[in-house]
């Protein structure tokens, strides 16, 4: 999928394991240059490997470009998790039904792994089919963003000016002024009384 140069979504998973039909929260963050977004995002689950098929659960992000769903899948096994965001052509508003505009997709997160399936000592055990299960040890839950580098940085030339180009008039030359004279004392005092000779 084609990324708009600067515009990036993260993906967090608050656990990498759940049981089937258990809710699971998936978060994040749009940003546009390292600023915040207002986008609309969905959070794709696509699996399980032998059964696959996907499933999308939509939202808004916040103000800060914070984004938070909660996403169930109904069968064991191996998922892939991502999110997108999107322009929103027609805004959300809380407990609407999913948007029926969305603009292109303009930012695509990786997919880390994601089971289905019955924790077990370390490990996972899920249904691959009817009758056959398997075990993998757990996904690393470790939080994953695009980031694009983008650099600003301003060119600076030394030398002769270019043609047609007046260089600036020289800074007229520091002349000190005359000296201040001091200021003549000044004598304060209060008369307490007088002396008559």
């Amino acid at each position: 999928m084609p990324q708009l140069p600067g515009i990036n979504i993260s993906v967090l998973r608050e656990r990498t394991t759940a049981r089937a039909n258990e809710p699971l929260t998936v978060s994040g963050r749009v940003t546009a240059f390292g600023l915040p977004l207002l986008a609309a995002v969905r959070v794709f689950l696509e699996g399980p490997e032998h059964n696959p098929e996907v499933l999308a659960f939509s939202t808004l992000t916040s103000p800060l470009g914070d984004y938070s769903t909660i996403v169930i899948a109904g069968k064991d096994g191996r998922y892939q998790v991502y999110a997108q965001a999107f322009v929103p052509l027609i805004m959300l508003v809380p407990g609407a039904p999913d948007p029926v505009a969305l603009g292109p997709p303009i930012a695509e997160s990786p997919r880390p792994p994601l089971v289905i399936g019955i924790p077990l000592d370390g490990e996972v055990e899920f249904e691959l089919e009817p009758g056959r299960r398997e075990r993998m040890a757990l996904p690393a839950p470790t939080p994953i963003e695009v980031i694009t580098p983008v650099t600003f940085a301003p060119t600076i030339i030394f030398g002769e000016p270019a043609p047609g180009v007046r260089p600036p008039p020289p800074a007229p030359p520091f002349v000190p002024g005359p000296p201040e004279a001091p200021a003549p004392p000044v004598v304060s005092g209060q008369i307490t009384g007088f002396r008559i000779e």
